[in-house]
């Protein structure tokens, strides 16, 4: 088998140094910055999670709210047949 992407040495196809070794070099002189802005974002995001969950929990707070009163109505409801039908 030839000289593939994923070969231990990092020499991909082509001279020694073009493999994944090289790009991963590549790509860590970049995230720095990519990692300074995302610093930058983390508290919005982390408010938009909060944000998100809060409105999850306010919905299915509502949604056991009316699921309670419609099982409240209709014990209700039976229960006045029951007493009329006596």
């Amino acid at each position: 088998m030839g000289a593939g992407r994923h070969d231990r040495d990092g020499a991909g196809p082509g001279t020694p140094g073009d493999g994944w070794r090289a790009a991963a070099a590549a790509r860590c002189r970049t995230e720095p910055a990519i990692v300074d802005e995302l610093k930058d974002w983390a508290p919005q995001f982390a408010g938009l999670r909060h944000f998100r969950t809060g409105h999850l929990s306010f919905l299915t707070g509502h949604i056991r709210f009316l699921t309670g009163h419609i099982s409240l109505l209709t014990g209700h409801i039976r229960f006045r047949a029951v007493t009329s039908a006596l």
